[in-house]
């Protein structure tokens, strides 16, 4: 009688007669053989189970620092990010500030009331500009003119003058503080 086992532990006899699905007599050899494999699959599957155990813990290990890695990356995208962001925002407030220079020395506007104007394109801060011209802009001055560039002044001699010329000339004179 020959029987065999299979691996998930069934017997199978070879001859039909018998039923096909008895187990074998108990003999040594019997218990030998049903021993030995089991022992055999345990160590090797032991083994494959270490190794896979390993290869796993290994694989976390680098997922752990491929994931570090690109946390680093982020955090210094980002803080690329906000230095940029910054210094647009600065570059902008320079330009901005310039315009305004520019913009006040064209038009002659005192340099304490640059830091009043408002607007934002050329446009907006000329006309802000012309807005405060307006408002501080001198009536006619008052006192004594001043004097002609490139020429003698008008002085005239109130000692040489005769009555006459001095009534004629008298606001002249007046201007001139005699």
């Amino acid at each position: 009688m020959t029987s065999l086992k299979l691996n998930n532990g069934f017997y199978f006899d070879d001859d039909p007669d018998k039923g096909g699905d008895n187990p074998p007599e108990s003999t040594k050899e019997t218990k030998l053989i049903e021993q030995e494999p089991k022992v055999i699959a345990y160590d090797r599957f032991k083994e494959v189970n270490e190794k896979a155990t390993k290869l796993q813990l290994q694989l976390d290990e680098i997922e752990k620092q491929r994931k570090t890695e690109e946390e680093k990356k982020l955090a210094d995208q980002k803080q690329w990010q906000e230095l940029a962001e910054l210094k647009e925002k600065e570059l902008k407030t320079k330009d901005a500030e310039l315009l305004r220079l520019k913009i006040a020395h064209q038009k002659d506007l005192p340099f304490e009331l640059i830091d009043r104007l408002k607007g934002e394109t050329e446009d907006e801060i000329s006309a802000d500009v012309d807005r405060l011209l307006e408002y501080i802009k001198p009536e006619d001055p008052k006192g004594i003119p001043p004097r002609k560039k490139g020429g003698q002044p008008d002085v005239l001699d109130f000692k040489t003058m005769t009555p006459e010329e001095i009534r004629k000339n008298a606001e002249k004179l007046l201007k001139q503080g005699i």
